[in-house]
């Protein structure tokens, strides 16, 4: 811990002054000392604002991962680190960054750090978090940022595994009634851009596989909060390339009001 405060000011200039390979490896660097500081470090360049290089910011969200499990590094520190991380990706232009950001607000939904290193706390801030930025790009793929698919497909079934990995009631009970709503505006947001999606093929199957996952994740955090015994098994990938909408109409009707249910309030 001594060998890393002392290597904090070197990293603070680097980050600071250098070129983005000097920046890169920087993060990668206080990625690995487990100290306050380094969060600290890490988190004064997790915006455009803060840092307008997009690769560095890569690497910042990235690098915090390591971070949470560092036993080191105090509750409270990395509480901050993660709403800022959350705030940040409410705004963050560029979907590479988006999903590093997401990974590690997803890292911090399963920490490992024990009671006494705020493992609860830190999984509910995280939850929380996830959510608003899930719901936010999903906001911003219906108003045409047709990128946001590169954020949103993958992270999906990084959600559903969280949940059935979950044995807490409270807490599945919590992410079902966050969740459910969030993503449930992903069809519209596909219909919303509909012939867009249509002038590039790889775009559309995309789309088609986020809108199947987050079909299958909406009816299993369902039937959980409901204690029904409903199923799905969707096939948009093959509607959407075949420019056929009336399946995703179709889910749309039957599934995407559910978060409207007495269950969820």
């Amino acid at each position: 811990e001594l060998y890393a405060e002392q290597l904090i000011p070197k990293l603070k200039t680097i980050m600071a002054e250098s070129d983005t390979p000097q920046r890169i490896a920087a993060a990668q660097i206080a990625g690995g000392l487990g100290t306050d500081s380094a969060v600290s470090l890490l988190m004064r360049h997790i915006t455009p604002h803060e840092q307008p290089d997009d690769a560095v910011r890569v690497w910042t969200a990235a690098s915090l991962r390591p971070l949470i499990v560092q036993i080191n590094v105090t509750p409270s520190r990395l509480n901050r680190s993660i709403g800022t991380l959350g705030q940040a990706a409410l705004v963050e232009p560029d979907w590479p960054v988006l999903r590093q950001q997401l990974e590690t607000l997803a890292a911090a939904t399963s920490n490992q750090r024990g009671e006494e290193g705020g493992q609860a706390n830190l999984m509910t801030l995280a939850r929380e978090q996830q959510t608003a930025v899930l719901t936010r790009l999903i906001e911003r793929l219906k108003d045409g940022e047709l990128d946001m698919l590169l954020v949103i497909e993958p992270h999906i079934r990084r959600i559903q595994q969280q949940f059935l990995d979950q044995n807490d009631v409270d807490t599945l009970r919590a992410q079902a009634r966050k969740t459910v709503p969030a993503v449930s505006g992903l069809y519209e947001a596909i219909l919303a851009n509909w012939d867009t999606i249509q002038e590039d093929q790889r775009r559309a199957r995309i789309a088609g596989r986020a809108l199947q996952k987050a079909e299958i994740m909406i009816v299993l955090m369902d039937n959980y909060l409901t204690k029904q015994s409903n199923s799905t098994a969707p096939k948009y990938e093959d509607a959407i390339v075949s420019n056929n909408r009336a399946p995703i109409e179709a889910g749309k009707t039957k599934w995407a009001t559910l978060g409207d249910g007495p269950a969820y309030q």
